[in-house]
């Protein structure tokens, strides 16, 4: 009986560090796609000043009239790019919920969702 114990307890440690090895894997993938993700996001912030008013102004030499003809609005494109953003973080989250609970395939296919979803604009 105490020889049969010992054996289960050596197997269970054995066990043990290939599902930290597992989980590794993806949580580097969760982590270097935040980074992205962060990064956009500070990125793509428009200046607000103490008021609390938007003081990122448009391209240099272009007119009041031009700016945004070409293509919709710049505020429709950072609705999108929020949108697009929010998705990613919300997949990135579902990976680390699988990170947790072991399932490296699951926890994988979250993280190439979330590239899937986040497009840099």
């Amino acid at each position: 009986m105490r020889t049969t114990a010992l054996m289960v307890a050596s197997f269970a440690l054995l066990a043990l560090p290939i599902g930290a090895a597992a989980a590794s894997r993806c949580s580097g993938e969760i982590d270097r796609m935040q980074s992205v993700l962060t990064a956009n996001d500070t990125a793509s912030r428009p200046a607000v000043g103490s008021d609390g008013v938007i003081t990122e102004q448009p391209a240099p030499g272009s007119s009041p009239e031009t700016v945004g003809s070409a293509g919709p609005p710049p505020a429709q494109n950072q609705i999108a790019a929020s949108h697009d953003l929010a998705g990613a973080m919300a997949a990135l989250e579902r990976a680390r919920m699988l990170d947790r609970h072991g399932d490296e395939t699951a926890c994988l296919s979250a993280v190439g969702e979330a590239k899937l979803m986040f497009v840099p604009r």
